[in-house]
C-alpha cells in the first residue's frame, strides 16, 4: 500500500537581486537565447519560459511575432503561468520566480522562494501557486505556495507520495499530476479543499512509459507520456476523483509526447518534432486529424484561437495555424540561435561562433554591455566550434571543413573573403600578425599564414598525442590542452618547423580541456577535475604546483591579474585568487543557467560561451581583499557559497586572535549532522568545505563556536 505524507516546511526566500549581488562576478547582460521550455499566452502577449529566464513577445499579429523584452533568472526555467500582473516561473534550480509583467516592456523580477526539490511545472488558481516537483521515489512532489502577496509569497504545504511531478492541473478541489517513475508513470489527483493540507484523492498507472504532460476538461483528463514502445497520451474518467479510469490509451508512434492542451473537442499533442491533432468529441475513441512538424523537439504548448503556440526547444516558439485542424501550418515564428560554442570580442563586438548553420557566425554589438544586441550573422555550412577576431577578419572553425576567414570590416554585413580546408576537426583557434593558429582535435598544432585571406596556406604543424580540446598562444609558444594525455608545449619562433618542448602528463585520469599561459606558469582546466597549476619555467621539466577541485566538469580559463576565471560545466563561472600559485582560492561564483564552456576577457568584462546564451559579467569587483596583510579585527563567518548548492559549499570564517573553533552541522530538526572543525586554529582568514553527498536536500544550519562567540547561519541543499 502506498502512503502519502504531508509537512509543512521552512523554505529560504531569496530573491534573484541577493544573489547575484551577493557576488564578486555580476550579470550584466545576454543575448542569443536558446533552449525554450515552455509557452503560455495571455492578451496580446506570449511569456515563453527560456532556460535563461523569460521572453515576453507581442502576437497582436500571431503570424509575426516580436520580442518584446526578456527578463534573466539564474537557474534554469522550466514553466511559466500568468495571472494577473504577474508571471510565475518554475524553476528546477531556484524554484518559483515571480516577475511584475505590468510593464511587458519592462520585465521586474520582485521575489522568490525555493522548493525543496526540482520545480518542473506550473499552475496558479485564486491566490495560490501549485509547483510540480521531480525528486527522487518517496519525496515531496507538489508545493503549495501562497501569493496574496506576490511579493512575500509563503509556503503553504508540501505534499509527498510515491514518484516524481513533472506537470500539474488545478481545477476546483482538486490538482492533478503527471508523473514518472523511471520506467512507468503515474497520475495522480490530489485534493486540495484545504490548501494547508492536502490529501490523496485517487492515483491510477500511466499504461506506458512516464507522464509528461497533463490537461483536464471536463469529466476527463489528458496525459501525454512517453517511453519503450511508444509515446501518446491516456484519457481518464476523472468524474470520481477518488478512483480515476483509464479509458483509452492513444499510441501515437516511436517517438515522445511531451504536452498535450485540450480545446474545444480538440487534443493537441506536442510529440517528437510534430504537433498532432485529434478529435476527442467522443473521449473514448479520439480520431487522429491531422499534424504539423517543427524543426526541433516540440517541448510544451498553447492553444488559443485556432492558434497552437509551440515551444520548440533550439529553435524557438512555433506559431501553428489549427483553424483547420486536418491540415495545421506554420503561420509565424521568433526562431532562436543555436548553442552557442566560443566567443571573442575585439572592440565594441562579441564574436560567436555558433554550433549549427543559421548563422553560425554571431556578430553582436556590446557597446552597451548591459543590452547587447545582434548586428549581423554569417552562415558558413558546418558546425561552427570556435570563432576569433583579428583586425578585419573573423575566425570561424568549422567542423569537418576548415577554418572559414569572414571579413567584419563592416559587422552588419559580413562577407566570406577566403576557406582553408581541414577536412578533420578545429576545436579552437587563435590569430597573431600573419598566422592563424588551429588546435585540431586529430592533427595537433596546425600554422597556417593568413597575409592572403582569400589564399590561407599551411606553414607547419606539430601532431600532438590524444585529442586535442583546446590551445593558446603566448610569446612565442604555444599550448595545447590534449586529452587525457596532459599539456604540451611548442616552440613556435619557426612556424614552419614547430617542436615539441615540454609537456606534462600527470596522469590525471581525465582530460585537458582548456589552458592559460602567463609568464612562467601554465593554468589548465581539467573535466572532473578542476583548475591544475603548473610550473613551466623548466620546459623539460614541467612541476604541479597546486590543484583546486571544481564542482562540475572545467572547460576552460583565463588569467586576468591574480585572479583565474573558470569554466565549469556545472557550476558556472568560478573566480579563483591564483596570487599565491600554490595555494589557489575561490574567491566567488556565479550560478550560469546553462553550460559554460569558453570564456574571453575583455575591459572588465567577461563573456561567457553558455552554450544556450552570450552571457556578459562585470569582473570589475574581482578584486582579492588584501588579507595577507593584516589580521581580522573581529570574529565572523560569511554565508556559504555557492547557496543553494549541490554537493559541496564553502563556509569562510575569520579569526581576530589564537582560539578554540567548532563549527556544527544541523538539520532542520536541530539534529547534528557533522563536525566541521574542531580544535585550535591561528588567528586569519579560513574557509572549510561541506561535502554534503551523504545526506539528503534539504535546509541546514551550521554553527560556529570560537571562544565566546557564536553565530549560526543557515544553507540550503539542493540535490
Amino acid at each position: 500500500m502506498r502512503r502519502s505524507a504531508i509537512s509543512v516546511i521552512a523554505v529560504l526566500i531569496l530573491s534573484l537581486t541577493g544573489l547575484i549581488q551577493g557576488q564578486n562576478l555580476e550579470y550584466v547582460g545576454s543575448t542569443l537565447w536558446t533552449n525554450v521550455r515552455d509557452v503560455t499566452v495571455v492578451g496580446n502577449y506570449a511569456y515563453c519560459a527560456f532556460v535563461h529566464g523569460l521572453v515576453i513577445l507581442d502576437i497582436t499579429d500571431p503570424t509575426q511575432p516580436l520580442f518584446i523584452s526578456q527578463s534573466f533568472l539564474p537557474g534554469d526555467a522550466e514553466a511559466v503561468c500568468v495571472s494577473g500582473d504577474y508571471a510565475f516561473i518554475a524553476d528546477s534550480e531556484y524554484g518559483l520566480q515571480i516577475i511584475n509583467i505590468a510593464d511587458p516592456s519592462n520585465p521586474l523580477l520582485i521575489a522568490g522562494l525555493d522548493p525543496e526539490l526540482e520545480a518542473r511545472g506550473i499552475a496558479v488558481q485564486d491566490n495560490l501557486v501549485f509547483m510540480a516537483e521531480r525528486g527522487n521515489e518517496l519525496n515531496t512532489c507538489l508545493e503549495i505556495i501562497d501569493i496574496a502577496d506576490p511579493s512575500n509569497p509563503v509556503l503553504l504545504a508540501s505534499y509527498s507520495s510515491y514518484c516524481y511531478a513533472v506537470d500539474v492541473f488545478v481545477e476546483g478541489n482538486y490538482v492533478y499530476l503527471a508523473k514518472g517513475c523511471g520506467d512507468t508513470g503515474l497520475f495522480e489527483v490530489v485534493d486540495i479543499s484545504l490548501p494547508e493540507y492536502p490529501v490523496q484523492a485517487g492515483e491510477t498507472n500511466v499504461a506506458f512509459g512516464n507522464g509528461s504532460g497533463v490537461h483536464v476538461s471536463g469529466d476527463y483528463a489528458y496525459v501525454s507520456f512517453y517511453g519503450y514502445p511508444s509515446g501518446g497520451f491516456e484519457i481518464y474518467d476523472i468524474s470520481d476523483p477518488e478512483n480515476p479510469t483509464s479509458v483509452r490509451i492513444q499510441y501515437v508512434g516511436t517517438a515522445s509526447g511531451s504536452d498535450i492542451f485540450i480545446a474545444d473537442d480538440f487534443a493537441f499533442l506536442a510529440y517528437g518534432t510534430d504537433l498532432r491533432i485529434f478529435d476527442i468529441s467522443n473521449p473514448l475513441s479520439p480520431v487522429f486529424l491531422g499534424g504539423c512538424e517543427t524543426p526541433d523537439f516540440a517541448t510544451r504548448l498553447f492553444v488559443r484561437n485556432n492558434y497552437a503556440y509551440m515551444a520548440d526547444y533550439l529553435s524557438g516558439v512555433f506559431v501553428i495555424d489549427v483553424s483547420v485542424p486536418s491540415s495545421p501550418l506554420i503561420s509565424g515564428s521568433y526562431e532562436t540561435s543555436q548553442t552557442t560554442k566560443d566567443v571573442c570580442v575585439q572592440g565594441n563586438y562579441a564574436y560567436v561562433a555558433q554550433e549549427f548553420s543559421g548563422g553560425n557566425l554571431q556578430i553582436v554589438n556590446i557597446s552597451n554591455p548591459e543590452m547587447p544586441h545582434l548586428s549581423g550573422t554569417y552562415d558558413f555550412y558546418g558546425r561552427a566550434t570556435s570563432a576569433y577576431a583579428y583586425g578585419d577578419y573573423a575566425y570561424l572553425g568549422v567542423t569537418y571543413v576548415g577554418l572559414a576567414i569572414i571579413n567584419i570590416s563592416d559587422p552588419e554585413f559580413p562577407t566570406l573573403a577566403g576557406v582553408y580546408e581541414d577536412r578533420t576537426f578545429i576545436q579552437d583557434v587563435q590569430v597573431i600578425g600573419n598566422y592563424a593558429y588551429i588546435f585540431d582535435r586529430y592533427a595537433g598544432l596546425q600554422i597556417i599564414d593568413v597575409t592572403d585571406p582569400a589564399n590561407p596556406s599551411f606553414i607547419g604543424g606539430c601532431d600532438t598525442p590524444g585529442f586535442v580540446w583546446g590551445g593558446q598562444v603566448n610569446e612565442g609558444y604555444a599550448y595545447i590542452a590534449s586529452g587525457f594525455e596532459g599539456i604540451y608545449m611548442i616552440d613556435i619562433s619557426s612556424p614552419d618547423n614547430p617542436v615539441i618542448v615540454g609537456f606534462y602528463d600527470g596522469q590525471e585520469y581525465v582530460p585537458a580541456h582548456g589552458v592559460f599561459a602567463r609568464e612562467n606558469y601554465v593554468y589548465a582546466a581539467y573535466r572532473q577535475r578542476g583548475l591544475i597549476i603548473l610550473d613551466f619555467a623548466d620546459p623539460s621539466n614541467p612541476i604541479l604546483v597546486s590543484r583546486y577541485d571544481t564542482p562540475g566538469s572545467a572547460y576552460d580559463v583565463v588569467i586576468t591579474g591574480d585572479i583565474a576565471l573558470v569554466a565549469d560545466s556545472y557550476a558556472g563561472v568560478l573566480s579563483i585568487d591564483v596570487s599565491d600559485p600554490t595555494a589557489p582560492e575561490l574567491i566567488s561564483q556565479f550560478q550560469t543557467p546553462g553550460g559554460a564552456k569558453r570564456l574571453y576577457f575583455y575591459n572588465d568584462y567577461l563573456y561567457v560561451a553558455d552554450e544556450y546564451a552570450l552571457l556578459i559579467l562585470d569582473c570589475s569587483q574581482t578584486d582579492i581583499p588584501d588579507t595577507k596583510e593584516e589580521l581580522p579585527h573581529y570574529f565572523s563567518i560569511s554565508q556559504n557559497y555557492p547557496n543553494p548548492f549541490n554537493a559541496s559549499t564553502t563556509i569562510q570564517y575569520n579569526l581576530p586572535a589564537v582560539s578554540d573553533v567548532k563549527i556544527d552541522i544541523y538539520n532542520i530538526l536541530g539534529r547534528k549532522v557533522e563536525t566541521l572543525v574542531q580544535g585550535e586554529q591561528p588567528a586569519g582568514y579560513h574557509q572549510v568545505v561541506w561535502d554534503a553527498d551523504l545526506v539528503p536536500s534539504g535546509l541546514y544550519f551550521y554553527k560556529i563556536q570560537a571562544g565566546e562567540y557564536a553565530e549560526t547561519k543557515k544553507m540550503l541543499l539542493l540535490k
